[in-house]
């Protein structure tokens, strides 16, 4: 009697499992087992665990994509984007990099441009005629003598330099290569040299200069009167003379300052009053006007 009372407890037993099987849906893949739990026959499908563990897998890399968003955003950079494509980042990494080359060789373009502009007016406000001479042309403005005349003009006073010293003080001017220098010298020389030994030493620095600049044009201003001393006087009325005919067989520009006279001088009989700068401008000017029309 317990037997069949067993044997029946048994068959509604495997009608459950059996029902409880049919509403799991079985592939070509499922593999079923028994398991044995509370002396029962349990079934156990194989793909709860697959898709258990595929589950863990997809999480496991959604975290480790987040993490590493995280990282990229610490090191400033910006999070892929899902369209992004890693020959177009470097198609535009590499157009930049193009950009920043092409700005950088313009810009070098720019600068030696500007270098060869600055180069350029440098040269322009260069000089082109300088007039060099003693402490007569101290009071000389350059500007005024400009005016009207298409060169700039620059003016060097030495006071009480001599033909000598003026071999020396002439050499800067030269390198600068000026097309016209005027000089203005002997006034303190005619105290220890005759106008003859002056005269030589003013033809020798004249042919250093001519020889120094192949083209240069050298003008030589004649001395002016003085009243301090007569003698002295004298030897400037034979010096200019001398001059004169110097600069006639030589070739060179001569000024002369015959409308200079004693009331154009100082006290002293020496130097110029400001009628007398002014009277001095004036030759000097009247000459480059001339020599510019001719």
């Amino acid at each position: 009697m317990e037997d069949l009372d067993k044997s029946n407890r048994e068959k509604r037993e495997f009608a459950k499992v059996k029902k409880r099987s049919e509403n799991v849906s079985i592939t070509p893949n499922t593999t079923i087992s028994y398991e044995s739990k509370n002396q029962f026959e349990v079934l156990s499908v194989s793909d709860h665990k697959e898709e258990v563990n595929k589950s863990a897998s997809d999480l496991d890399q959604s975290e480790a994509r987040h993490n590493n968003t995280d990282i990229s955003a610490k090191h400033g950079d910006k999070p892929r984007q899902s369209g992004d494509k890693p020959n177009q980042r470097r198609s535009g990494q590499n157009s930049r990099k193009i950009e920043r080359r092409q700005q950088s060789k313009g810009n070098i373009q720019d600068c030696q441009l500007n270098l060869d502009e600055r180069k350029t007016k440098t040269k322009q406000r260069q000089p082109n005629i300088v007039i060099l001479g003693d402490s007569m042309l101290k009071h000389l403005n350059p500007r005024r003598i400009q005016q009207g005349i298409d060169q700039k003009i620059s003016i060097k006073t030495f006071p009480g330099a001599g033909v000598d010293e003026m071999t020396h003080y002439v050499k800067p001017t030269l390198q600068k290569k000026p097309k016209h220098i005027i000089l203005h010298i002997g006034t303190n020389d005619l105290q220890t040299k005759s106008p003859d030994a002056l005269i030589k030493a003013v033809t020798k620095l004249g042919e250093a200069i001519t020889q120094e600049i192949s083209g240069i044009e050298l003008t030589l201003s004649e001395v002016i009167t003085r009243t301090d001393d007569l003698q002295l006087a004298d030897k400037v009325n034979i010096y200019n003379n001398k001059l004169d005919n110097l600069c006639t067989e030589r070739n060179w520009g001569f000024i002369t300052h015959k409308s200079i006279t004693k009331t154009h001088l100082n006290s002293y009989g020496l130097h110029l009053n400001q009628r007398g700068t002014t009277a001095l401008a004036r030759n000097i000017k009247q000459f480059l006007k001339n020599q510019s029309l001719n």
